[in-house]
C-alpha cells in the first residue's frame, strides 16, 4: 500500500528563494566540517543557501568558526541548538528551515567528490522527478581504502520503480535520502516521515523504498557522494543491542509495507522475495548472537541451537511464511 503525501503548491516557494537548501546538521568534528564546507562553497552551481544547525557541540572553536563563516557569506544561515537534541532530531529542524525549491542534505564528517556535484544533479530535474540521487564512494580512511563510484553495477537510469525498489531492498545502503528533492514534487512531510520515528540503526530503510514507490527518482553515476566511514561515526556508534532491535524493526516493517504493495501491484513481488530473504537472514543473526542476560549485563554468544532455540526458530518461521503469503498471524497469547 503506497503512503501518499499532499504534493507541495508553487505559491508555497517565495519568488526571491534560493534555488537550492543545502541542510548540514553538525556536532563537533571542526576539522572534518571544515573540509566539507570547501567543497560546498566550490560548487559550480551557486545558486544556494546552507542551512547550518549545530547541535551544541562542545569542541573548542567550532561554534566561533561557523560564526565567522556565516558572517562572512549571506548564503550561509546558522543555528545554534541550546542542548543536545539528538542527530535526527537536528536533521529535521534544518529541513523545516529551508526556503529553496530544492533540497539537498550532507553530514559534517562526508563530501562531494565533483565541484558540479550540485550542477549535475540539478541537471536532471525536469519538474516532474521527486528525487535525484548520486553515486556513492567509500572512504576508509584506517586501512586507506577507496572504493569508487560503488552503486554504478547497482543502479541504472532505465529501471522501473520496481527494479529500482529491488535493488534498494538488496543494496541496503541509504543514498536515496542524500539526493536532491524537488519540494515541489516530494513535501518535506514525506521526507520528515523517513526519519521521525526513533530508531537510531536502519533508519532510512523503510522510508526510502516507499519514496521510490512514490515519486518518480532518477540515479545521477556521474556524480559521487563520499561516505567516510571508521569506528566513531554514527553508523558504527550505536550499542550492539540497538542494532539488533532496531534492525528487526525495521526489517519487518518493510516486509509488511512491500506485502501490501505487492498485493495491490504485482511488479513488487520481486522486492517483497528480497526482503523475505533479509528478514530470514536477519533472524539467523538472532539465533546466533543469542541474547543473554547475566546481573544485569547483555551479552551476545553464539549458543547451540538447544530446544527452546528451537522452537523460537520454528515459530518464527511459521509466522514469517504466513506474513509472506498475505494471510493474518495469529494474536500473540497474552
Amino acid at each position: 500500500m503506497r503512503t501518499h503525501f499532499p504534493q507541495a503548491k508553487v505559491d508555497d516557494m517565495p519568488a526571491s528563494s534560493p534555488q537550492i537548501s543545502i541542510c548540514l546538521p553538525t556536532r563537533n568534528r571542526l576539522q572534518a566540517i571544515q573540509r566539507t564546507l570547501g567543497q560546498i562553497t566550490a560548487q559550480t552551481f551557486t545558486n544556494w543557501e546552507l542551512i547550518i544547525t549545530d547541535n551544541a557541540s562542545e569542541e573548542p572553536g567550532k561554534v566561533d568558526y561557523l560564526k565567522k563563516l556565516a558572517a562572512a557569506d549571506p548564503r550561509i544561515k546558522l543555528h545554534l541548538q541550546p542542548v543536545n537534541i539528538g542527530l535526527h532530531a537536528n536533521w529535521i529542524f534544518a529541513l523545516n528551515q529551508c526556503s529553496g525549491r530544492y533540497y539537498i542534505a550532507t553530514t559534517d564528517d562526508d563530501r562531494w567528490a565533483e565541484s558540479s556535484y550540485l550542477e549535475k544533479l540539478m541537471s536532471m530535474h525536469d519538474g516532474h522527478t521527486g528525487i535525484v540521487y548520486p553515486n556513492l564512494s567509500i572512504d576508509l580512511p584506517s586501512t586507506g581504502e577507496f572504493r569508487e563510484k560503488v552503486l554504478t553495477s547497482v543502479y541504472h537510469n532505465d529501471m522501473s520503480r520496481h527494479e529500482i525498489c529491488d535493488r534498494m531492498v538488496k543494496d541496503r545502503r541509504g543514498i536515496l535520502m542524500l539526493g536532491l528533492f524537488d519540494l515541489q514534487v516530494v513535501p518535506k512531510s514525506a521526507i520528515i516521515s523517513v526519519y521521525d520515528h526513533g530508531r537510531h540503526e536502519h533508519c532510512e530503510t523503510v522510508g526510502m523504498v516507499r519514496m521510490v514507490r512514490d515519486y518518480p527518482t532518477k540515479f545521477c553515476p556521474e556524480v559521487s557522494y563520499i561516505h567516510t566511514t571508521y569506528e566513531g561515526n554514527y553508523s558504527r556508534n550505536c550499542d550492539r543491542e540497538v542494532v539488533f532491535r532496531d534492525g528487526g524493526i525495521g526489517t519487518f516493517q518493510l516486509l509488511d509495507e512491500l506485502r501490501l504493495a505487492a498485493a495491490q501491484d504485482p511488479g513488487y513481488e520481486p522486492a517483497l522475495l528480497s526482503q523475505w530473504y533479509n528478514a530470514i537472514r536477519y533472524c539467523r543473526d538472532v539465533m546466533e548472537n543469542y541474547e543473554v542476560k547475566r546481573k544485569g549485563v547483555i551479552y551476545f554468544k553464539p549458543r547451540k541451537k538447544k530446544g527452546h532455540i528451537r522452537a523460537f526458530i520454528s515459530s518464527k518461521r511459521k509466522a514469517l511464511k504466513t506474513w509472506f503469503k498475505g494471510k493474518p498471524t495469529p494474536s500473540p497469547t497474552p
